[in-house]
């Protein structure tokens, strides 16, 4: 194989692995799956997000321990992923467009449901054969709140998602 093939390889590999730390961050933050997110970010890796700014370590600091909301679901839904893989440097950059919507319970009993169209920008950095997140930048584009009205479509009989270890995902291969 030429020494050009082997780099290309190489660069699909690792954007494979990039893009696959991506999806994982946002299954984790829908799952409130501690594990997962840590290991998508390197212990060094910064964020500014707007509401947090700073090393992530604190980040999951804060979310390891923080009580779980009733009524309170997360969804990401991933959409345009660009890397730019250096492997030279042992680095690469992803912009990742993304929307997360929420719902939650006001106090006064008002279901909300938020939808939130963001960007991640990322910086990838390789260090043995890993690549994980090192900085994280949220480039926030819309969001919109809106009080959910009607009548809930959902039957008891439906499977739900739930948070990690209980969610279905972890058991499938069971």
């Amino acid at each position: 194989m030429s020494q050009d093939r082997d780099h290309e390889i190489d660069e699909m590999l690792a954007e494979r692995s990039i893009k696959k730390a991506i999806l994982r961050s946002a299954q984790a933050s829908d799952r409130s799956d501690y594990e997962l997110m840590v290991s998508c970010f390197w212990p060094d890796a910064t964020m500014d997000a707007g509401i947090f700014n700073g090393p992530v370590s604190a980040l999951f600091a804060m979310v390891k321990d923080a009580p779980v909301v009733p009524n309170y679901v997360l969804k990401h839904v991933v959409g345009n992923v660009l890397v730019e893989v250096l492997l030279d440097q042992h680095c690469a950059r992803a912009e990742t467009y993304c929307f997360g919507g929420d719902r939650s319970v006001a106090e006064d009993g008002t279901v909300m449901e938020r939808v939130t169209h963001v960007r991640y920008i990322d910086r990838f950095e390789e260090r043995n054969g890993e690549w994980r997140i090192q900085k994280r930048l949220v480039s926030y584009d819309w969001s919109t709140v809106t009080p959910v009205t009607g009548t809930n479509l959902m039957q008891p009989s439906f499977l739900t998602g739930k948070r990690a270890p209980d969610d279905a995902w972890y058991h499938i291969l069971d």
